[in-house]
């Protein structure tokens, strides 16, 4: 790499010069592996003694964490837990080196005046902190995975430092000259007053490779996640795969080379691709005088505006065919075993007079004594009150004549036998497949029953009159209801039916309805809690939020949804909104509690409560 950048530069060079260009592109080129978690930075063992994050966590960067990678692996590998609050310096340091790099380029050159050595070094460094800070913050942002947390209006003491002031002392302290140390000190004073602002055993840290942060913040009583990324490990004759292991789990990840291609090209201006034997390359590169005659505008400020151009012969075209390994067949459920030990002359066990009515049962553990059935085949009444943990014979046969009324299983001298249906139940349960679920459970008359009564009602309150299941077991039906995508329970709004499914074409449009309307009800900015607008979807246009979620990641996928997360510490005072939902324990399906104004139930991977609706270009 060292003999390639020699090779590049301008001849007449001092040494001097080119030892400088070389060490500001290995700089930005570690920094860029680094941004695209190719290479991952290096923390002290205080910083890996936090991590993973177990509970909400703020985290406040300097400029060496946005250039470095260090905010990068946090938004990757620490989300949902961690709420990145920028200070507002960091931005104006980046912004600084942008006007930096302009001045070097641009207002001191003249027409009969070349660049001096000394200025291309700094100009290439400055570039290079510049676009890909930047680039970094931007991505960040405009990426609805990522929890980027804001404080008041006028809480950055930056703010106070910039603003004009009359004051003759202020003029002589001269406090509008920002230099690097009192930086350093605003990034811990903003630190600082976001600690004031929460709960006093709410963690927060300093993010930064700079000791003399590190020192600083240390000093205040703050807690430092301190790293390093340029100094080890070293990269020299390295080789980095696209396809790496999360340092916190046994899942991969990858990384495109496109995107490494298009990082090179913004930080460095110009990125070239070659083969080996250098016959044929392919050039990608910024606005600049090759564009024929285009000029930035202002849409390039979400999507960078790149050029490419292909050198040397024409790139044969790929080979026809796949070498993706063949899909695993899917999952059959296996047959039930036949009853063998029963006979005509058996009576059953439970009467039909005994199947009538609402039962009152956990359905969590209803889910442990249907997988029990089905693992054993057939199931003795002494094991299945293990499977639900109960010690009176009667409670467990609550159960058991739940199952029995829907014809989900049969009575044999073994005991308990699963069906077909009670087969196809828990496949359906196991893949998360609401819908089919729903359907076979209908079966149970006292469930019909109420799904029907739902259905006809539209919303109702649960202390209504006329409601088909006692008031005993009434919780426990919705929960399970509630759990399959059949309804869903609004606080002092009551249940809901929930069974539309719009098409992919009409949901960004529906989406965005609803996200107006309840924006414009609850009088607030473009920010709009999630909760507000799931409830918001459930209650108006019948669309559980599980639904939701389903058609939010394929309309994101497609591009006709953007769905713009802002992160923020949860309230209290929303602590009684959530749902139940199918989940999975120990590989088994369970019943869990998901939480409507916690946007990591939304949005995977992230704990932002307010979020965006946009609608993108390629919407219906």
């Amino acid at each position: 790499m060292d003999h390639a950048i020699r090779t590049a530069t301008l001849d007449g060079l001092k040494d001097e010069h080119k030892e400088r260009l070389l060490k500001a592109t290995r700089e930005g080129l570690q920094d860029i592996l680094r941004r695209m978690l190719l290479l991952l930075p290096v923390f002290d063992a205080d910083a890996l003694a936090a991590m993973p994050l177990r509970r909400p966590t703020t985290i406040v960067p300097d400029t060496t964490a946005v250039h470095q990678g260090a905010l990068d692996f946090v938004c990757r590998f620490l989300s949902p837990w961690a709420r990145i609050k920028v200070p507002a310096i960091v931005h104006m340091e980046l912004q600084n080196n942008a006007d930096n790099y302009f001045d070097k380029v641009r207002f001191k050159q003249r027409p009969s005046r070349t660049p001096s050595p000394a200025d291309r070094c700094a100009a290439l460094r400055q570039h290079i902190l510049s676009q890909g800070g930047i680039r970094t913050l931007l991505r960040l942002e405009f990426d609805p995975d990522v929890e980027l947390d804001r404080g008041d209006l006028g809480a950055d003491p930056l703010r106070g430092v910039i603003t004009s002031s009359s004051d003759p002392e202020d003029k002589n302290l001269g406090l509008q000259d920002v230099v690097r140390s009192f930086a350093d000190r605003l990034i811990v004073e903003t630190a600082r007053r976001f600690q004031a602002e929460v709960r006093p055993d709410h963690p927060l840290f300093v993010l930064t490779s700079d000791q003399g942060i590190a020192r600083m913040a240390l000093a205040e009583g703050l807690r430092v996640m301190f790293f390093q990324a340029r100094a080890v490990p070293a990269i020299d004759g390295a080789r980095v795969t696209g396809t790496l292991f999360n340092p916190f789990s046994r899942d991969l990840y990858a990384v495109s080379f496109a995107d490494v291609l298009w990082e090179l090209a913004v930080s460095f201006g110009r990125a070239r691709v070659v083969t080996e034997d250098g016959k044929q390359g392919l050039d990608v590169w910024g606005i600049g005088g090759e564009t024929d005659g285009a000029t930035w505008q202002p849409l390039h400020a979400r999507e960078d505006l790149l050029w490419t151009r292909r050198t040397g012969s024409t790139v044969p075209p790929a080979q026809v065919g796949s070498t993706a390994p063949a899909p695993a067949p899917a999952e059959v459920a296996p047959d039930p075993p036949a009853d063998s030990d029963r006979t005509a002359t058996d009576p059953p066990r439970f009467r039909p007079e005994d199947l009538r009515g609402a039962y009152r049962f956990s359905p969590d553990k209803m889910l442990s004594l249907i997988g029990a059935i089905v693992h054993q085949g057939a199931l003795p009444m002494p094991d299945a009150q293990r499977a639900v943990d109960v010690h009176d014979p009667g409670t467990c046969g609550k159960y058991v004549r739940f199952l029995l009324s829907g014809q989900l299983v049969e009575e044999g001298a073994s005991g308990l036998v699963a069906t077909p249906a009670l087969h196809a139940l828990w496949v359906a349960l196991a893949a998360q497949r609401h819908g089919d679920a729903a359907r076979i459970l209908r079966a149970v008359p006292s469930f019909d029953g109420l799904c029907q009564f739902t259905e006809a009602k539209g919303q109702f309150s649960p202390d209504a009159p006329g409601i088909p299941v006692a008031s005993s077991a009434l919780s426990n039906y919705l929960m399970l209801g509630e759990a399959l995508g059949l309804w869903l329970r609004v606080v002092e709004r009551g249940v809901c039916w929930t069974p539309r499914a719009p098409a992919e074409a009409d949901f960004p449009r529906v989406a965005r309805a609803a996200y107006e309307r309840a924006r414009q009800a609850d009088e607030g900015g473009r920010w709009l809690l999630t909760g507000r607008w799931l409830e918001a979807l459930a209650l108006e246009d019948g669309i559980h939020p599980l639904t939701c979620r389903d058609l939010v990641a394929r309309a994101r996928h497609s591009g006709s949804l953007r769905v713009l997360a802002e992160g923020s510490t949860p309230d209290n005072r929303f602590d009684t909104h959530f749902f139940w939902a199918l989940g999975q324990r120990d590989g088994q399906p369970c019943i869990e509690r998901v939480y409507l104004y916690q946007g990591d139930f939304l949005l995977p991977g992230t704990a932002a409560v307010r979020l965006r609706i946009e609608v993108g270009d390629h919407a219906t």
